[in-house]
C-alpha cells in the first residue's frame, strides 16, 4: 500500500517535470 502510494507521487512529480518542460519549450519556440 505505501509502496504504490509512492509510486504514485513519483508519477506526479514525473508528470509536472513534464509539464514544466513541454512549457518551457512552447516558451522558448513563441521566441
Amino acid at each position: 500500500m505505501v509502496r504504490l502510494y509512492c509510486e504514485h507521487r513519483e508519477e506526479e512529480k514525473v508528470a509536472s517535470i513534464l509539464d514544466e518542460a513541454e512549457e518551457r519549450l512552447r516558451s522558448f519556440a513563441k521566441t
